[in-house]
């Protein structure tokens, strides 16, 4: 099963979150991660060998539900 999410750092602090990768989404991408997480944070880069599971911002998994039933891009995890 391919999810919508991707765990990604941030440049506000030096845990892992989520960003929310869809087809669905405007202006999304399959190449580019969006500007900011899912908890309000701006996005610096992926989290290398991090799984969106993985991630630590509580936050961001308070805010993921609401993005579960958007469709995933294949490539990514």
């Amino acid at each position: 099963m391919t999810i919508p999410f991707a765990a990604v750092t941030s440049t506000g602090d030096a845990i892992t979150h989520l960003v929310a990768v869809s087809p669905a989404l405007v202006g999304a991408s399959p190449d580019t991660l969006p500007p900011s997480t899912l908890c309000g944070q701006t996005t610096r880069g992926e989290a290398p060998g991090v799984h969106p599971a993985d991630a630590e911002c509580g936050l961001c998994f308070e805010v993921a539900p609401y993005y579960m039933a958007l469709p995933a891009y294949g490539a990514l995890q």
